[in-house]
């Protein structure tokens, strides 16, 4: 559902990373819509998903 609706919202593809333990994230994505929060115990971290820049 988070990963739909931020696709729809900003119309980027996104990722989205759910886990039982808090966790350190780095990704190769540089912007402002990463999103990382805490519910019921989960922890949810939602990027757009990187893409490699051909020369």
């Amino acid at each position: 559902v988070i990963q739909r609706t931020a696709e729809r919202k900003f119309g980027k593809s996104f990722e989205t990373i759910v886990a039982l333990k808090d966790f350190a994230a780095k990704t190769a994505y540089q912007g402002n819509l990463t999103c990382k929060f805490e519910h019921d115990g989960k922890y949810f971290y939602s990027y757009p998903t990187p893409f490699e820049v051909m020369c």
